[in-house]
């Protein structure tokens, strides 16, 4: 392998330990504080934090972010001593080649994962797909040297090499223990402990009228109540669907409006959400021409303001005419009070808040934890 070969690689090697660093800084930070949003949270498509909070984002409770910037170190370790001329370059060299073949082939798998099941791509993850396949491109450079190889070289004639490895070996031990205490602690303490259990809340919540998706014959019935202002109603709908696609059929999402705007809401004092009325007019509107969850995908991810409300209309085919009309009218006004009066019976204070077969859950949690409570509720269906 030629001089500009390794320095390419150690290069580019180096951007992928900053990324990788950067995404497993990211994960902790999903890990420890539920409601986080990084800066590449930017729609449902485009979603660093949903990618990196699902469970393909670790390995035995390992951030997979942290295994690649301990790879990409083992790279630049190995170019390093190939460069300076160590008497099993092209040995090296070699097992760098199928470093980076792994990698690409994780890395297919990984964005195969994004698109298919998770639904939403991470700028960041794309980037270390960018530097595998950059690693790889530079190392076919000149392949046919890999198979040139001198293995007669004892360890005790190449001291500096064999510390080098052993302290990787120790830095890969200790950091990854680490930082697996780590994310199980920080996910612990996020849990509801036993005595937490005891007091959960269980509310009757009237749905009748409201739009669902699902099954109505489902086992678990899931109540969103919801504001499309509020940020963390955002996360708390993308992790939901999250949850719900992996129960298909056992699951049924229910919406209920509770808009954080004096405007349409006679409890809240303030206009705090100025857009949020008006949005869940919207909504109401879109359902009543059944395209009410494709509408609120959009209003879920874009913007609010009316020119946005007739624009995401037009977008999904529905009849402007009637649209229109039923956003200024007083049925689409009685829906959300409706919804509002179902609310305040059942004490809401704040959003989003989620029923899960009436069970409570306040403010945006991480999807493992909604999925904790539909195993139990799923359990219990069984058992009747």
């Amino acid at each position: 392998m030629k001089r500009w070969q390794y320095l390419s690689i150690i290069t580019i090697a180096f951007l992928g330990i900053i990324i990788s660093i950067w995404l497993t800084h990211l994960h902790l930070k999903i890990v420890s504080e539920p409601e986080y949003e990084s800066f590449c949270n930017i729609s449902e498509r485009i979603n660093c934090d949903k990618v990196n909070s699902s469970p393909y984002s670790e390995i035995l409770s390992i951030p997979i972010a942290h295994l690649g910037s301990l790879t990409y170190l083992l790279v630049i370790i190995l170019a390093l001593f190939s460069l300076k001329g160590h008497p099993l370059s092209n040995l090296l060299s070699t097992f760098n080649l199928i470093i980076f073949i792994f990698s690409n082939l994780y890395s297919f798998f990984l964005l195969y994962v994004s698109i298919s099941i998770i639904k939403s791509l991470c700028i960041l993850c794309c980037g270390l797909y960018i530097v595998n396949l950059a690693l790889l491109i530079i190392a076919l450079f000149n392949i046919k040297s890999y198979f040139t190889l001198n293995i007669a070289c004892p360890l005790r004639d190449n001291r500096l090499f064999t510390i080098a490895i052993i302290a990787y070996i120790l830095l890969t031990l200790t950091s990854s223990l680490a930082i697996r205490n780590l994310v199980i602690d920080k996910r612990n303490q996020n849990r509801p402990n036993q005595s937490d259990k005891k007091e959960i809340i269980y509310k009757d919540i009237d749905i009748s009228g409201s739009f669902s998706m699902g099954s109505h014959s489902a086992p678990v019935t899931i109540v969103e109540i919801s504001d499309f202002e509020c940020p963390f109603c955002r996360k708390a709908y993308i992790t939901l669907k999250e949850a719900i696609h992996r129960y298909k059929d056992k699951v049924r999402l229910v919406f209920k409006n509770f808009p954080l705007s004096s405007e349409c809401n006679p409890k809240v004092k303030t206009n705090m959400h100025p857009n949020a009325c008006y949005a869940a007019y919207a909504a109401v509107c879109a359902g009543e021409q059944n395209k009410f969850w494709d509408y609120v995908d959009k209003l879920m991810t874009g913007e609010l303001n009316k020119d946005q409300y007739v624009r995401y209309a037009n977008e999904l085919g529905l009849d402007i005419d009637k649209f229109t009309t039923c956003l200024d009218s007083n049925s689409a006004r009685q829906s959300i009070a409706r919804d509002i009066e179902t609310c305040v019976k059942c004490q809401i204070a704040s959003v989003p808040t989620i029923f899960i077969n009436g069970r409570m859950l306040i403010g945006a949690r991480q999807v493992q934890e909604y999925i904790i409570v539909i195993e139990e509720e799923l359990r219990k269906a069984e058992r009747r």
